[in-house]
């Protein structure tokens, strides 16, 4: 199975490995600009009337699959992923777009400004020598990871 064909499969059957509620729910992949303007796929599975959802790169899995690992493994790995950052259908967006809900949970993060020019173009950013500054809110700190929301042009909008 090629990269194309794996996209596919994901598609056609993760949400055979999600429970009911998620039966109505949208699924697409989209390109999504990381760190030096490296370019991912990222399976996103909306609830229908949701306002948010979490991004599940799909890059990795594929090299997963290529040194042997299951589809079935890659599906249920996705599907637990998509579970554990739940975002409910009334989440509030104020979290992100209101000043005093966001200042206490903004962080500053260190990239390349030349190698992230992409990256960059939609963010706001401060440049310090070769370096450029942006700005995260984090929404959620776990053990192991956390659930953060990248500060783009339009959220200064709001």
């Amino acid at each position: 199975m090629d990269y194309t064909e794996f996209k596919d499969y994901i598609m056609k059957h993760i949400l055979e490995n999600l429970p009911e509620k998620y039966a109505d729910s949208t699924i697409q992949i989209d390109q999504v600009v990381k760190n030096n303007d490296y370019l991912l796929d990222g399976l996103q599975i909306s609830e229908n009337g949701s306002n948010m959802t979490p991004v599940i790169c799909l890059d990795d899995y594929f090299r997963d699959y290529e040194n042997g690992r299951s589809m079935k493994s890659i599906l249920q790995s996705i599907a637990e992923i998509r579970m554990d950052y739940h975002i409910p259908k009334d989440f509030d967006v104020s979290i992100v777009t209101d000043w005093e809900k966001v200042k206490d949970k903004l962080v500053c993060k260190l990239v390349n400004a030349e190698k992230n020019k992409n990256f960059l173009r939609n963010k706001p950013f401060t440049q310090i020598e070769d370096l450029a500054v942006i700005y995260l809110i984090i929404l959620e700190e776990r053990e192991a990871s956390s659930f953060t929301v990248t500060i783009h042009n339009n959220l200064l909008a709001e």
